[in-house]
């Protein structure tokens, strides 16, 4: 059985938040681009970041998914070690990824989905 080569742009990308702190994102974008893309926004457990969860993802990605992972506050955004752990900044920040997310026009608006582990 051999390996599948998995085919993808990943970016690494930020907004603003609502208290104006950067918030980065990793977006994995499948190579295979026919238009608009089904996506999945994540956001992982806690202390972690997108890139742990590269199992979860990149499957995601090569069945056709717009991979698009939130790097919490303390974790790849904002001040180190400084995370409200599923608070309602937290909640904030998720929203405003999901706004981020529904504003690309690769992105199928109707098919999104939004996973998380732990406190994500």
């Amino acid at each position: 059985m051999g390996v599948v080569k998995m085919n993808y742009k990943k970016i690494v990308k930020s907004f603003q938040s609502f208290d104006g702190e950067t918030i980065n994102y990793l977006m994995l974008v499948p190579e295979s681009d026919n238009g608009s893309l089904p996506a999945v926004l994540f956001h992982p457990g806690n202390r972690c970041r997108p890139d742990d969860y590269m199992w979860l993802l990149e499957p995601l990605v090569k069945a056709g998914y717009l991979g698009f992972g939130v790097y919490q506050r303390g974790y790849g955004s904002g001040l180190p070690g400084v995370n409200d752990r599923g608070g309602k900044i937290q909640q904030k920040d998720l929203e405003l990824a999901l706004n981020c997310l529904k504003s690309m026009a690769e992105v199928n608006h109707s098919r999104i989905a939004l996973i998380g582990h732990s406190n994500g």
